[in-house]
């Protein structure tokens, strides 16, 4: 089954172009990019898109998909609507 915020995963994914394998080795060249030690298996890609409801992904995860996708995660995807309660950091920042 696949999940509502995860399905939109997958459209903007396969909008931008990339396969399963392609996105995981952009998101690991964007980590590295970005400083960030954030990492990406194409088996957690398939549960963030296929498994309902969706696993959250990490603060670093965050950080890089909201770079690759140039938008935060809350705007393009509901499986991220509770990461602002989840996540200190990310409250930190929306209230700087």
């Amino acid at each position: 089954m696949v999940g509502i915020g995860g399905n939109r995963l997958a459209q903007l994914r396969q909008s931008a172009g990339y396969t399963q394998q392609a996105f995981v080795k952009a998101f690991r060249h964007e980590a590295l990019r970005l400083g960030t030690d954030a990492s990406l298996s194409v088996r957690q890609l398939r549960r963030w898109e296929c498994e309902t409801p969706p696993p959250l992904p990490h603060p670093s995860q965050q950080t890089v998909l909201e770079a690759m996708f140039g938008a935060p995660c809350t705007r393009w995807s509901s499986m991220f609507q509770t990461i602002a309660c989840r996540c200190p950091c990310r409250s930190a920042i929306q209230k700087g």
